[in-house]
């Protein structure tokens, strides 16, 4: 929660100062090459195999069970995942005043059993950006394994001239909540994985 709140005070007052606009490298989103700018990390090990860490956390048809109240649907349904698939994610919003939205990701990289990297456009405010996910799994040891997800995202200028303060905080959840989703996953792998 700390962490969550630390970052939130951060971001709102890194777009609230010029300083930002005039240091970060932006790319506009109608461009295919967007420059992440901004994101946040965590790393956990979770008391099972990679495979099974791997199977579980990928299968993004069920990522509506995984993450309750959070990813409302995935679409559509049995989604074989590899490079270049998309895929369509209705997300819950944990901010008052921003609406629930639907993201639409390309799977940019899919490693069986190492990486898995999609990439798409946050939809949450009114000037969307991209961001990218990326999951790496390394065998701590052959019952362990050290899980890594990051988020980052691209601020364009246009973002942080237009988004309200509403659109800021989801933005500082969604960043800032890296710890928290680790510890999520890792305790809903260890008690479904077998």
């Amino acid at each position: 929660m700390l962490r969550t709140l630390t970052l939130a005070l951060t971001l709102c007052t890194a777009l609230s100062t010029s300083a930002l606009a005039a240091t970060s490298a932006s790319t506009p989103l109608s461009t295919s090459a967007p420059v992440f700018t901004t994101g946040g990390f965590a790393e956990i090990v979770i008391d099972r195999p990679v495979a099974q860490c791997f199977e579980i956390l990928t299968n993004v048809n069920g990522w509506p069970d995984i993450n309750k109240g959070v990813t409302l649907a995935v679409e559509p349904a049995h989604i074989k995942l590899k490079k270049g698939v998309i895929f369509h994610e209705s997300i819950a919003s944990p901010v008052p005043g921003v609406p629930n939205w639907k993201n639409d990701w390309t799977v940019q990289e899919f490693v069986p059993g190492k990486r898995f990297v999609i990439m798409g456009r946050d939809n949450f405010s009114k000037t969307p950006m991209h961001s990218r996910i990326t999951y790496v799994f390394a065998a701590k040891t052959a019952k362990t394994t050290t899980f890594r997800r990051t988020i980052e995202v691209d601020m364009s200028d246009e973002f942080r001239a237009q988004a309200s303060k509403p659109e800021v905080e989801a933005l500082a959840q969604f960043l800032g909540s890296q710890w928290d989703m680790a510890q999520h996953l890792k305790k809903y792998v260890e008690s479904t994985a077998r």
